[in-house]
């Protein structure tokens, strides 16, 4: 990072500081669909769940891997949310591989802003070649740190921007995953713990425990 501002001057720190704003504000979308979603189709109110979420967050910023997370996000949706462990240990597992917001997120954005720093006009096409591509790289990103650099040399090839704009990346992805991996997680918990208030998987004892 400091390579990168002698480089280019204290104005790249504004474009990097709306790319980090653009993830947190796209951290705060993914929870409020989340909690209306319980709201709508879980019949229960969503404020417990929020409360034990803003608990479990500074974990997730410091694990920058789904699958190291994966253990405690087990234990935290059995012991905090009531959900019964036979279904958390295959609901889990599978939204780590799947359930991907945090990383879509990422992906569009960098694209995004990458695509405008070298003149490069999103075109209807190119916006829908984007879309699928983004999601299908979501799902195969490995899950190792900074897995997700593999991902966007790839869709930096699809949208032609040069190659060696990876660099860039190199900086702000360790940043970058504290927050996938906070939207990542709490749309996957939100996922499973709908899913086990509709199977009746719930222990609303443990839910309203504080």
């Amino acid at each position: 990072m400091t390579s990168l501002l002698a480089k280019t001057g204290i104005s790249s720190l504004a474009t990097f500081s709306r790319l980090f704003a653009g993830l947190a504000i796209g951290v705060g979308i993914v929870w409020g669909i989340g909690l209306t979603t319980v709201l709508l189709f879980g019949r229960i109110t969503p404020v417990h769940l929020i409360r034990k979420l803003i608990v479990l967050s500074p974990l997730v910023f410091s694990v920058s891997t789904s699958h190291a997370r994966l253990i405690f996000v087990l234990k935290f949706c059995t012991e905090k949310l009531g959900i019964d462990p036979k279904l958390s240990v295959f609901s889990i597992p599978v939204g780590v591989q799947l359930n991907k917001a945090g990383s879509c997120l990422f992906f569009s954005l960098m694209i995004m802003m990458m695509m405008r720093v070298y003149g490069i006009e999103l075109t209807p096409n190119l916006f829908l070649t984007l879309l699928i591509s983004v999601s299908i790289m979501a799902i195969a990103k490995p899950p190792v740190p900074s897995g997700g650099i593999i991902c966007i040399s790839y869709l930096f090839a699809v949208v032609g921007v040069p190659p060696e704009a990876i660099s860039i990346i190199l900086c702000v992805d360790p940043i970058a995953s504290m927050f996938n991996g906070v939207c990542n997680e709490s749309a996957n918990i939100t996922t499973s713990f709908i899913l086990a208030r509709y199977c009746k998987k719930l222990d609303r004892q443990i839910y309203f425990s504080r």
